[in-house]
């Protein structure tokens, strides 16, 4: 496995996280961050239930406060009963803690680099065990934070992840910019960028709600009133897309779709897609909800020859979205 987890805010929007609280996806930028929108939580916080429970998580973000305060509680882990069993925070002394439990738990581990106004790349590695557990954080790239031990309040796994205040006060105000969550590998500074649609692909068999079927999917954040639909299994639609300007290298990229059922239609999933070197190539059914909601799927090679994604790969990419029974 590796990658299971992506944002970088550019939909302009919040959909992907389980629930929030006073966050939302915002154009202020920090110096180090990437794209045009990141993530603003301001007493409140943004939390990601995963699929499944992991035994070991490598996670990667930016963050940035402009603010100083006691306790500014920045990434907190839950295992799969819903238990908060490790956090890292960032007390007024600006030096990175690691507690077993939440902000006020046990502490674990202290920094040595103040974490002070600018943006920082944090990345922890987490394995929760109660004895031989491991938790690394790493601070631009730098191992801040090295700590073995009972590191679980609660069950050896972890599913949630949350960024911001927890329920018994503790208080955060800041930025978050690609946030990324890998279950095999340390992630390091990697940026996500986005590509939409803005032309007629190779196929064009879902019906648009009014005008261009491409024009009713480009917008940042998205709008629920346009939109393309199909009752017909099967039926395909791609689309040309944007590109971006510069690429060092492609780990993955991430299809996401903001997707519903109404009423009681043929097909009752959807397949995100592309289409690569002339061959259309969907993956797995997904069940869109009643009312609309963000589904993704995450490919890490390319499907056309089995090989990372190069940036012609991704300049020449149709993505689109396939109807199934």
């Amino acid at each position: 496995m590796a990658r299971i987890f992506m944002d970088g805010f550019e939909t302009g929007d919040i959909y992907l996280w389980t629930t929030n609280d006073t966050s939302t996806a915002n154009t202020t930028m920090a110096a180090g961050f990437s794209g045009t929108y990141c993530c603003f939580v301001s007493a409140g916080h943004i939390e990601k239930v995963l699929p499944s429970s992991k035994t070991e998580l490598y996670i990667a973000f930016k963050y940035y406060t402009p603010n100083t305060y006691s306790y500014n509680s920045i990434l907190t882990l839950k295992d799969s009963a819903g238990t908060i069993i490790a956090s890292v925070s960032k007390p007024s002394s600006g030096f990175l803690t690691l507690r077993r439990g939440d902000a006020y738990g046990t502490l674990l581990a202290t920094g040595t680099h103040v974490v002070g106004q600018k943006a920082f790349l944090i990345e922890v590695r987490y394995k929760p065990l109660n004895s031989g557990g491991v938790v690394q954080v790493k601070l631009d790239g730098v191992l801040e934070i090295d700590y073995s031990g009972d590191t679980t309040n609660g069950l050896e796994d972890v599913q949630r992840l949350k960024m911001g205040n927890e329920p018994n006060g503790t208080y955060f105000s800041g930025y978050f910019d690609d946030f990324i969550v890998d279950d095999a590998n340390w992630i390091g500074n990697t940026k996500l960028g986005i590509i939409v649609p803005d032309g007629t692909g190779t196929t064009n068999n879902w019906t648009a709600s009014a005008g261009n079927a491409w024009d009713c999917l480009n917008e940042k954040p998205p709008v629920d009133t346009d939109y393309v639909y199909s009752n017909t299994t099967n039926q395909i639609a791609t689309y040309a897309m944007t590109t971006i300007a510069s690429m060092n290298s492609v780990k993955s990229i991430q299809l996401q779709a903001r997707a519903a059922y109404e009423g009681s239609p043929t097909p009752t999933k959807i397949q995100l897609g592309v289409r690569a070197s002339g061959t259309d190539y969907f993956a797995t059914d997904l069940s869109p909800p009643v009312s609309f909601g963000m589904l993704t799927k995450i490919l890490e090679l390319n499907p056309a020859d089995s090989a990372a994604f190069e940036q012609a790969d991704i300049d020449a990419l149709e993505v689109g979205v396939k109807a199934t029974a």
